[in-house]
């Protein structure tokens, strides 16, 4: 019973919207026709959560015209630029239009098959709405993420899941950031430089803990960093690819997994030096020379499980969509 009433669910053919309110976001539900039907978000209010929506938000009545330029044609947006490609999806750029607005967004679409896809035409679960309601929550525990737009669910021609968020502008991952730009910084620039990034990754890294979220795969690809002008040393850190990021009791063996999983990533950097692994140490766990005599013995079991880890992982590869 439940399972038919999905089905009709998603094969309704008119434009119906109905209402749910999630603290300072709210989001609607979409018919679209043709068994596709969108979650949308359509208003957003800035809150205790520091996490400020973008400039502009498309109303519920705007995005069935926006959604059809993706579904039709995306290569022809203002802005195309294809980020990743596999046979299971894509990971693209663009620029959406409505009137004389438009929104810059990151477009994540994903080919549904198999179980998975039987799953999803069943049960209406998918990777994206597992990412696109994670985004939601994270932002209302002041967690920084690209800002979920839209969830859209397709039958047909293929079954096919997309996630829609804000593109973040002029950002740079962590892993560029130590293999490209650090490098190229006069000492005290870098040294600026890097103190923010720290502060503000580490204030991340214990506010997931905090609010008892858990990020399995917490590696520098996985983090957006953009800069302010004032002050010029000023860094924001952004979490993507929420896949990983799981809802788990805060606990001190889960924070030391995600900084190994961290400081792995960043291990054959020159840029990210022993001091900066120690600083960052420092302002995670609190811990100053007179309360924490024991930190040093701690700290180089986390170094020599990072060892461990790249020892292991060296060889592994991987095929998934990285970064979004």
């Amino acid at each position: 019973m439940l399972a038919a009433a999905a089905k009709d669910w998603m094969l309704s053919s008119s434009h119906v919207y109905s209402t749910m309110t999630e603290s300072n976001i709210d989001t609607k539900r979409v018919h679209l026709g043709e068994g596709c039907l969108a979650t949308v978000v359509c208003r957003a209010e800035d809150s205790e959560s520091g996490v400020s929506s973008p400039s502009w938000l498309p109303k519920a009545r705007d995005w069935p015209s926006m959604i059809e330029q993706l579904l039709t044609k995306p290569e022809d947006l203002v802005g195309y630029q294809q980020l990743k490609y596999s046979d299971k999806g894509e990971v693209f750029r663009g620029t959406l239009h409505s009137g004389e607005r438009q929104l810059a967004v990151v477009c994540k679409r994903s080919r549904l098959s198999g179980f998975r896809g039987l799953v999803s035409r069943w049960l209406g679960w998918s990777r994206e709405r597992r990412d696109f309601e994670c985004a939601v929550n994270l932002i209302r525990y002041g967690i920084s993420t690209a800002w979920p737009l839209a969830l859209i669910d397709r039958r047909r021609p293929q079954r096919e899941s997309w996630l829609i968020t804000a593109y973040l502008d002029g950002a740079i991952d962590l892993d560029q950031m130590a293999l490209a730009e650090l490098p190229r910084m006069k000492p005290l620039e870098a040294r600026a430089l890097k103190d923010s990034i720290i502060k503000e990754i580490c204030q991340q890294v214990r506010s997931l803990q905090t609010h008892g979220w858990f990020h399995r795969d917490f590696k520098a690809s996985n983090l957006l960093l953009t800069k302010e002008e004032d002050p010029p040393n000023l860094v924001q850190s952004w979490l993507v690819d929420l896949e990983g990021v799981q809802r788990k009791r805060a606990s001190r063996e889960k924070l030391d997994r995600m900084l190994v999983r961290l400081a792995a990533s960043l291990a054959q950097y020159a840029s990210v030096t022993a001091s900066d692994y120690v600083r960052a140490y420092h302002l995670v766990y609190g811990i100053d020379a007179d309360s924490g005599r024991h930190w040093k013995t701690h700290y180089r079991q986390l170094a020599e499980r990072v060892v461990e880890y790249n020892r292991r992982t060296q060889s592994r590869k991987t095929h998934k969509l990285d970064g979004y």
